[in-house]
């Protein structure tokens, strides 16, 4: 027979969730800001849902990949970047962005790597002084804008974070990230209406990135149009099984409307994603 849920038990393994998934992104220093989606807003502890920021990986087949005029005595240093991007070891890349910067101070590709692996170590600051690096020497350069809204973001600053992004935005106009993350970021500005136009315009250009989805599910909660929020958060666990931020918010959204049943299988499916994540395969 299956045991019913038990919220004290819930309760614990979601807070050791919460210690072992900020430690594994190397929080900052400066702040001890959290690296995760779920983290909560200043001055709003009542806020019932989270939306999910993230910074966005370089790729080959980016439309203005080109306008960056890799020479091939860079090369090296790209693919080298490309593979470890890929594979997330940003220490490695953080190490081969500083070399690449020695040997090629005015590279903005390399102040970009730096601050994208800078800012999944959880230095926000310091991947923000490389974004701003990688833009001045390179001012069309759309995900440079963009990570730099995110680690605005990632700081709470999100005007800042918003201006970042609609510079990225303004470089390049189909930018599904960048929609996904100025959505947030007008979520957590209390601008429902325009968070809800970006969002729509995110998941028109990418339908399949989870975090628009559940961002859009996130503003129409705010404005209580609870049937949206569920339905747009459903789309983001689809995409995404393993996404706990979208069943987090779907298990307050279940209770909102009183649904027992789904929230408790919400709660569950947080449990086991918990448990896969603080227990892995070998």
């Amino acid at each position: 027979m299956k045991s019913p849920f038990n919220p004290f038990i819930f309760f614990t393994r979601f807070v050791l969730f919460f210690s072992l998934f900020t430690r594994a992104f190397a929080l900052s220093k400066e702040g001890e800001v959290e690296k995760s989606a779920l983290n909560q807003p200043a001055g709003k502890e009542e806020f019932s849902l989270s939306p999910s920021i993230r910074p966005s990986q370089l790729k080959k087949t980016d439309p203005f990949y080109k306008k960056l005029s890799i020479t091939e005595q860079k090369k090296a240093f790209f693919e080298k970047a490309l593979i470890l991007e890929k594979d997330q070891h940003w220490e490695e890349l953080n190490r081969l962005s500083k070399k690449w910067i020695q040997s090629f101070p005015q590279e903005a590709a390399a102040h970009f790597f730096l601050g994208l692996s800078y800012e999944n170590l959880g230095h926000y600051r310091k991947a923000i002084k490389e974004y701003k690096e990688a833009v001045r020497l390179k001012e069309d350069f759309p995900k440079a804008w963009c990570n730099l809204g995110s680690a605005y973001a990632y700081l709470k600053d999100y005007s800042k974070a918003t201006e970042a992004l609609e510079k990225a935005l303004k470089e390049y106009p189909d930018f599904a990230r960048a929609w996904s993350n100025l959505g947030a970021c007008y979520i957590m500005r209390g601008y429902y209406a325009e968070a809800i136009e970006a969002l729509k315009k995110a998941t028109r250009l990418k339908p399949d990135l989870a975090d628009s989805w559940c961002n859009l599910g996130t503003a129409y909660g705010e404005i209580k149009a609870y049937d949206k929020a569920i339905e747009s958060m459903q789309r983001a666990t689809q995409l995404k099984a393993d996404y706990l931020e979208a069943w987090y918010n779907l298990a307050k959204l279940y209770g909102i409307m009183n649904n027992i049943q789904k929230k408790a299988e919400a709660e569950q499916k947080i449990q086991a994603i918990i448990a896969r994540r603080t227990h892995p395969s070998p």
